[in-house]
C-alpha cells in the first residue's frame, strides 16, 4: 500500500502549525484541562471538551492517546479542528507517533468502540476543513447513515481502521459521504442490515454528494470482507475511488439471504462517478461491479463472482485500459467479463482496449473497440478462488503485478486515461514506457 507522499504531510501538518493543541488520555490527569498530557481531558468526553475548546478559539488539534475509549455521545466536525490518535502520550510532534507498515497501523492505538449512535457527524460543509487521523472505530452499532461518521466537503477522514461495525439503516456500515475524503483506510468486515439491496445498502462506505459539483475522493483504501458491499456511490455529485484494494466484499438481495445482489464489490449510480487504478478480485454478487453510468479505466478485475456490467440505458459510460479475468458470470453462465445493457443508450457506451470478453448484446449504441482475451496475462500470483469465501492466506498471498512476457504489457491507450491520473496503483508512473499498460499495475 503506496504510503502518503512527503509533501502532502508538509501540506497538511503545515496548515495548521500554529493551532493550539489539545490533550486527551483515557483517565485524563492533572487539571483535566487538556492544556498538556500531564493535565489532559479524559475519556470521550473529553475529546468532546477539546473539540469545543479548539472551536471556540477558532480552531486546534486535538491530539488522544492510546487506550479503548467507549462511545457514548456522538461528536460534532468542526471546521479547522483536526483529531488525531495514535499517541503513547508524550510525543511533543505528530511525527513521533510510531506507526507499522500499513498507513493506518499505530503502535499505540487509538480505539473508539461500540455505541449505538453515530461517533462523528456534522450539518455542513467545512469552508476550512477538518482531519480526523489515526483511530481505529470497532463494534459500533449504529441506526445512522454511517455507524462511524457522516462527512462532507472539505473534511478528510484517514489513516484509519474502520472494523466489526454495523448499521441497520443501510447507506454504509461505516461512513456516509456527502463530499470530502476518505483516505488510507482500512475497511473490514462490516454489515449493513436494512432489507433489501434497493434501499441503497452497502456494508463498506456509502458516498452520495447531493449537489452538483460535490466531489467525495475514496482513494489508497483496502475495503475488504464487508456484508451488503464495498461502496457504494449515488447523488447527484462525483465520487472518484482511486488506488483502492476491494476484496472478499458481497451483496445479496435480502439480509441474511444468499441470492447475490448488484455490486458485490462496487455500485455506482451517477454519471460522472470514475473508478481507477483499482484492484478488484474475490467479491461476490450477481455482478461484482455495477456501472450506471460513469468510467471506469485501468484497474484489474479478477477471481470475483460476478462481472462487471454496464448497466444503464440512459447516461454515458466507459470502461478502458482494464482487466477483467476469471470472473464467474453467475448470471448469464457465460464466460463472458463484461456486459452492457440489452435496451439502446441514449447515452454513449465506450468499451475500449480491455483485456476481457465483452457483451454488447443487442445494444447497437456501444462503441466496442481493440478488447481481446489474449494469453498469457501472466500475473506473478493469481489467488487460487472464485468469489469471496476466500481464507486470509488465500487473498493475502496473491499478487496481481504482471511479469515479463503479459499480454497487458503496453496494451491500453494513452489517450483514455482520465485527466489527472499520473500513477498507477502502486505509485508508479501510469505510462511507464511510451504506452500504458492495461490494468491497476504499469510493468
Amino acid at each position: 500500500m503506496k504510503k502518503i507522499s512527503l509533501l502532502l504531510m508538509v501540506v497538511m501538518f503545515a496548515l495548521y502549525a500554529n493551532a493550539t493543541t489539545y490533550y486527551v488520555t483515557l483517565n485524563g490527569s492533572g487539571l483535566q484541562n487538556g492544556s498538556s498530557w500531564t493535565n489532559a481531558y479524559a475519556g470521550e468526553a473529553g475529546i468532546t471538551s477539546a473539540i469545543a475548546a479548539a472551536a471556540a478559539a477558532g480552531g486546534g488539534d486535538i491530539w488522544v492517546a492510546a487506550g479503548t475509549y467507549p462511545h457514548t455521545t456522538t461528536m460534532t466536525i468542526t471546521n479547522k479542528v483536526n483529531i488525531y490518535g495514535g499517541f503513547a502520550g508524550t510525543e511533543d510532534a505528530l511525527s513521533k507517533r510510531i506507526k507499522g507498515v500499513n498507513p493506518w497501523d499505530y503502535s499505540n492505538a487509538t480505539i473508539i468502540n461500540g455505541g449505538t449512535t453515530q461517533i462523528f457527524t456534522l450539518t455542513g460543509n467545512l469552508a476550512d476543513g477538518a482531519i480526523i487521523d489515526g483511530f481505529t472505530f470497532s463494534g459500533n452499532n449504529s441506526l445512522s447513515q454511517g455507524s462511524i461518521a457522516l462527512i462532507r466537503g472539505n473534511v478528510t477522514v484517514q489513516n484509519c481502521k474502520l472494523t466489526n461495525n454495523t448499521t441497520s439503516h443501510g447507506s454504509g456500515g461505516t461512513i456516509m459521504m456527502n463530499g470530502g475524503t476518505l483516505s488510507y483506510c482500512y475497511i473490514y468486515n462490516n454489515t449493513a442490515t436494512a432489507a433489501s439491496i434497493n434501499g441503497g445498502i452497502t456494508g463498506g462506505v456509502y458516498s452520495g454528494p447531493g449537489t452538483a459539483g460535490l466531489i467525495s475522493t475514496v482513494d489508497y483504501c483496502l475495503i475488504d470482507k464487508n456484508a451488503g458491499g464495498g461502496l457504494r456511490a449515488q447523488g447527484v455529485g462525483t465520487t472518484n475511488i482511486d488506488a483502492c484494494t476491494f476484496r472478499r466484499n458481497f451483496s445479496v438481495t435480502t439480509n441474511g439471504g444468499s441470492t447475490l445482489a448488484p455490486g458485490g464489490a462496487i455500485y455506482t449510480n451517477t454519471a460522472t462517478n470514475r473508478i481507477t487504478n483499482c484492484l478488484i478480485y474475490n467479491n461476490s454478487g450477481s455482478n461484482s461491479i455495477y456501472i450506471n453510468g460513469g468510467e471506469i479505466t485501468n484497474n484489474t478485475i479478477c477471481n470475483n463472482e460476478g462481472i462487471v456490467r454496464l448497466a444503464s440505458a440512459t447516461l454515458s459510460q466507459k470502461a478502458n485500459n482494464n482487466i477483467i479475468w476469471g470472473n464467474l458470470d453467475v448470471v448469464g453462465g457465460s464466460a463472458v467479463s463484461l456486459t452492457c445493457a440489452a435496451a439502446t443508450n441514449t447515452g454513449t457506451t465506450l468499451v475500449q482496449y480491455n483485456l476481457a470478453s465483452v457483451a454488447v448484446g443487442t445494444n447497437t449504441n456501444v462503441t466496442s473497440t481493440a478488447n481481446n482475451t489474449t494469453t498469457p496475462i501472466n500475473f506473478v500470483s493469481p489467488s487460487s478462488a472464485v468469489g469471496y469465501n476466500v481464507s486470509d492466506a488465500v487473498v493475502n498471498a496473491a499478487d496481481w503485478r504482471i511479469q515479463s512476457g503479459s499480454s497487458a504489457i503496453a496494451f491500453g491507450n494513452n489517450s483514455l486515461i482520465p485527466a489527472g491520473i499520473t500513477k498507477d496503483f502502486i505509485g508508479k508512473n501510469r505510462i511507464s514506457n511510451s504506452t500504458v499498460e492495461a490494468g491497476a499495475y504499469e510493468y
